[in-house]
């Protein structure tokens, strides 16, 4: 049984990943011009501005992605003390942690292996994509993000925490910011490849075969 982390980083200005693909899957339904970036960049994120707990201040000082990031793209503007966990189990830790365009998305798991997804000045939206799951950050001013569904029905998710997560069957995600509309394509449960699963952490197994082809 040979294992793989598949997941998309959304978008790709700079990702960090540890033995896994990555694919842009992001577009838009209307072009994202520099002024509307820069509107979409300067909306304020409630979950950056609570106080630090000490789980916040333990990821900030042993993440791994977080020193690798910070040394290797410091354009980014990484900001490790603004660190901020919005998602922790047995399998990984994932937090949204302050940079100069719009905040990042971290995932770093036991394994030693992580993911780092940052806006872009012209497209300042974050998100992280595996089958059957998805996470995106967005400003205080999205309050729920509409999901298409495999079936061709919309449903609709709250916000929580400057946090959207899609449905198992989502196959993408809608999210409009100052009257902007942004699709991310997502990663169906009922497309990941015959014979293969997923665990906790995003991994996908597949038997013996490369995923690659």
């Amino acid at each position: 049984m040979r294992r793989f982390r598949l997941r998309r980083i959304v978008p790709t200005l700079v990702v960090a990943v540890a033995s896994f693909g990555v694919i842009a899957v992001l577009h838009s339904q209307s072009g994202t011009g520099s002024a509307h970036a820069a509107e979409i960049a300067s909306q304020t994120y409630s979950v950056l501005a609570r106080p630090a707990d000490p789980n916040d201040v333990r990821f900030a000082q042993s993440s791994a992605a977080l020193r690798e990031m910070a040394a290797r793209s410091p354009q980014l503007g990484l900001e490790p003390s603004g660190a901020r966990i919005v998602q922790s189990d047995n399998s990984q830790t994932v937090a949204v942690v302050p940079a100069t365009t719009t905040p990042c998305l971290v995932s770093e798991g036991g394994d030693a292996h992580f993911s780092v997804s940052c806006g872009t000045p012209n497209q300042p939206t974050t998100a992280m994509v595996t089958y059957g799951s998805a996470m995106g950050v967005v400003p205080d001013s999205v309050d729920e993000v509409s999901f298409k569904m495999t079936d061709g029905t919309v449903v609709r998710g709250a916000v929580t925490n400057n946090m959207w997560s899609a449905p198992a069957e989502a196959a993408s995600a809608n999210i409009v910011m100052a009257g902007h509309t942004t699709v991310v394509d997502l990663m169906p449960r009922s497309r990941l490849p015959k014979g293969a699963t997923v665990q906790p952490d995003g991994t996908v197994s597949i038997g013996d075969a490369d995923p690659g082809g």
